[in-house]
């Protein structure tokens, strides 16, 4: 028996996206050029996977899944 060997694979894949949170209004624009906020998306959270030779693999997120077809 062949053991095959993994082509592509990974442990614990973390992906987190940061997003400026803007202010409202002139006094939220020139607050936010000295000190800005920010909001966290995590996209991926401890994700663990290995890809065989030959394999096609898709991950679809939240906004792939909620997207109408076309």
């Amino acid at each position: 028996m062949v053991q095959r060997m993994s082509m592509i694979e990974t442990s614990g894949l973390t992906k987190i996206y940061r997003s400026y949170r803007k202010q409202p209004g002139l006094l939220g624009a020139i607050k936010g050029l000295g000190r800005r906020s920010y909001d966290e998306v995590r996209a991926a959270d401890d994700v663990s996977f290995s890809i065989e030779e030959g394999e096609f693999v898709g991950f679809l997120g939240r906004m792939a899944r909620e997207r109408p077809p076309c």
